[in-house]
C-alpha cells in the first residue's frame, strides 16, 4: 500500500510513544463524525514505517477550506518512526485510483464541492516558508510566463511524460520517459536498463 492519495490522523485512543507527541482526533467530540463500516486503515510505507486503524467521515478543514463528509483514516497504531516526526498525520495528493481507502482524496472533495477557485494546486518548496497553495498558484511566488504545463498521462500518481534535461540541454540518448511528481519523497529514482539489477533507492515518506 502507498497511501499517496489518503489522509490519516492519529486517534485520541492511541496512547503509544509514537502517538503521544502528536495532536489527536477524537471522533466522539464531533457531531458529524461517522465510522465507515467494513473499511480499515492499513498502510506500510517504503521506508518501513506503518500505520493502522479505523476509517471515518467528517468535515475536514484546511486553511479555511472545509470538505464535508470527507473519508480519512484514524490511526490507532503508529510505528515508532513517527514519534519524532514534526507532523501529526499525512495527506496524500494523488488521484483516487490509488487510494487505499477507496475514497476521493481531500483535494478532489474540495473541487467537487466547489470550495476552491480552480482544480489546481501548487507547491513552493524552500528552506523556509514553503507552502501548499490550494486552488491555483500564488502569483507572489512565481514569475508570469515561467511555468509550463504537462499533461497527466495516468490519473494515479501525478505521472507525466517527459524528457531529461541537464544544464539546459536535452539528453537525447534518454528519450521520452514517464516521471512522477512527488513531494512526499526526498530521492530521485530512475529505472535500470537491466531488470536483473535492483535499485539502491527506496521510497521514503519524507
Amino acid at each position: 500500500a502507498n497511501s499517496s492519495s489518503d489522509l490519516w490522523v492519529p486517534s485520541s485512543s492511541c496512547n503509544s510513544e509514537a502517538c503521544n507527541p502528536h495532536t489527536k482526533y477524537d471522533p466522539s467530540a464531533s457531531t458529524s463524525a461517522a465510522i465507515v463500516a467494513g473499511k480499515s486503515l492499513s498502510v506500510t510505507y517504503g521506508d518501513g514505517s506503518s500505520t493502522s486503524g479505523s476509517v471515518y467521515t467528517d468535515t475536514v478543514s484546511i486553511a479555511g477550506l472545509s470538505a464535508t463528509k470527507q473519508t480519512f483514516g484514524v490511526a490507532t497504531a503508529l510505528s515508532s518512526d513517527f514519534a519524532n516526526d514534526p507532523y501529526d498525520g499525512l495527506m496524500g495528493m494523488g488521484y483516487q485510483s490509488i487510494s487505499t481507502l477507496g475514497a476521493p482524496p481531500l483535494f478532489e472533495t474540495l473541487v467537487s464541492q466547489n470550495k476552491v477557485a480552480s482544480s489546481k494546486f501548487s507547491f513552493h518548496l524552500a528552506d523556509s516558508a514553503s507552502e501548499l497553495y490550494l486552488g491555483g498558484m500564488n502569483s507572489a511566488l512565481f514569475k508570469a510566463g515561467s511555468t509550463k504545463a504537462y499533461p497527466v498521462v495516468s490519473q494515479s500518481y501525478w505521472l507525466l511524460a517527459t524528457k531529461a534535461n541537464v544544464g539546459g540541454s536535452p539528453v537525447a540518448a534518454v528519450g521520452q520517459f514517464n516521471a512522477i511528481v512527488d513531494t512526499g519523497t526526498s530521492v530521485i529514482v530512475v529505472s535500470l536498463p537491466c531488470s536483473s539489477r535492483s535499485s539502491p533507492f527506496r521510497a521514503r515518506r519524507d
